[in-house]
């Protein structure tokens, strides 16, 4: 696996709480962060501005795949990250299905900064065809759905082998969510995303 870049590693170590700022970083991703706006299951922006944080040795694997994807001419395009507690219950009021949804009170793999929602795109920052857009609720969600053009199914291998082969797992009923393989190590968190931009600003000074 190569070096991190100093310049990338010094980014992915001004952490908050252990947290990386994808947002401050250039360059390995694009951002498309679909709870900033109202392109998501509740039709609303949940978070106050678009922003990604990452437990810092999930976003270190991150932007492994991302280089990965890269130099095979594709760009890695990031949904979500990070996840308070208030945006998972927004979610489950909206969606109140554990099959897609983790309950507010279980807390989600997001709420633990070891999960992110991604999708690919071409080199230019094209979206490339996938099964679904992002936070669709149906069986052609699911991580092995089987009736998929070539094309599509592709797509979401290319993905699914580069995400698990840089240590990320699959959830089965959503192709673009991947689960830091070692997410145990990180327990549940809870801070606004203002708190924790304060922390990142105020660590840079």
């Amino acid at each position: 696996m190569p070096e991190i870049p100093q310049q990338v590693a010094d980014h992915l170590d001004q952490a908050a709480e252990g947290l990386t700022a994808l947002h401050h970083m250039d360059g390995a991703w694009a951002l498309d962060i679909r709870y900033a706006d109202d392109r998501n299951i509740t039709g609303a922006p949940i978070y106050p501005f678009a922003a990604c944080y990452l437990r810092t040795g999930t976003a270190r694997k991150l932007y492994h795949a991302a280089m990965d994807l890269q130099q095979q001419g594709f760009r890695l395009v990031v949904w979500d990250g990070y996840r308070p507690t208030y945006a998972q219950q927004a979610l489950w009021k909206a969606a109140p299905d554990p099959a897609f949804v983790t309950p507010p009170e279980t807390g989600s793999k997001h709420t633990r900064a070891a999960a992110v929602d991604v999708t690919l795109a071409d080199a230019s920052g094209k979206l490339l065809e996938m099964p679904t857009d992002f936070d669709d609720f149906t069986d052609k969600a699911a991580a092995d759905y089987p009736h998929l053009s070539e094309k599509v199914e592709k797509h979401r291998s290319i993905l699914q082998k580069c995400m698990i082969g840089h240590g990320f797992q699959l959830l089965s009923s959503e192709w673009w969510h991947f689960e830091d393989t070692d997410w145990v190590r990180y327990p549940l968190f809870d801070a606004d995303f203002d708190q924790l931009e304060s922390q990142i600003n105020h660590a840079g000074t």
